[in-house]
């Protein structure tokens, strides 16, 4: 049996209202990434994003924040106090683009107050699926010189085009198509205007899809950790992102 254009827009459109719940529930743990200036004011580099593996809290962002900046110590801001990330004890991969800390106890401690999302898939193949995709970050568009850092949640989808050729090198990569995409603020708030998306390496990705709940029309939405975002290909429309399998991999092997 299949359902009319009507039936299927509706449907979508449901889905996609309900796809907007990810970035309020797990915003908290997204934050920006910066390094403090001379005249006292702060510089964004990119986008770190806290997940649970094994009981176990880690913090998450591309190590290019890192390569790119050499020399620049580089912090982040969780509930009212500062980490340096150049002190925390670290596990890097440099073909996956990954840097991965575990927070230390008083870290740990502070990250009970929020939703930390879990890191469960350990197969690279298992990531690369879902309806659509949440990417999370913080674009150096919306950085404002003495203003708080805004973030961005961009509700897009995997690109499946037939021959696309991207400029990653990265195992297992899974590619969004940004050229067509619905955003908003992490409080769930329309955005009408897309910025430059600079900023946001280093944010995390989270598909989506949804399934009905038996006896009733409506849909139940479930979402994972599908990667981080690497690069984005502004010309050519798509993101890469390193897959959530291989954080679990970096995660393991120490």
């Amino acid at each position: 049996m299949t359902c009319s254009d009507a039936e299927f827009s509706a449907s979508v459109r449901r889905t996609f209202q309900l796809a907007e719940r990810i970035a309020p529930e797990v915003g908290d743990g997204v934050v920006p990434v910066w390094r403090d200036n001379r005249d006292g004011g702060r510089t964004l580099i990119g986008t770190a994003f806290f997940v649970e593996r094994g009981q176990r809290s880690f913090l998450v962002t591309a190590l290019h924040n890192f390569t790119n900046n050499a020399g620049a110590i580089l912090k982040i801001e969780f509930l009212g106090m500062v980490w340096t990330l150049n002190e925390m004890s670290r596990r890097t991969s440099l073909a996956d683009d990954l840097w991965v800390a575990e927070a230390d106890a008083d870290l740990q401690q502070r990250l009970r107050a929020i939703n930390v999302p879990l890191l469960k898939r350990d197969d690279p193949r298992s990531c690369q699926f879902g309806t659509g995709t949440v990417l999370m970050g913080y674009p150096e568009d919306l950085s404002l010189p003495g203003a708080p850092f805004k973030p961005l949640a961009i509700s897009t989808t995997l690109d499946l085009r037939s021959g696309l050729i991207t400029t990653s090198s990265l195992p297992e990569p899974i590619i969004y198509n940004v050229a067509d995409d619905f955003l908003s603020t992490v409080e769930g708030l329309s955005v009408m205007h897309r910025p430059d998306i600079f900023g946001m390496s280093g944010g995390p990705a989270f598909s989506w899809f949804c399934t009905d709940v038996p006896g009733s029309n409506k849909a139940a939405l479930h979402y994972f950790l599908q990667g981080m975002i690497v690069s984005w290909q502004r010309r050519k429309g798509y993101v890469v992102a390193c897959n959530a399998a291989r954080i679990a991999a970096l995660i393991a092997a120490h």
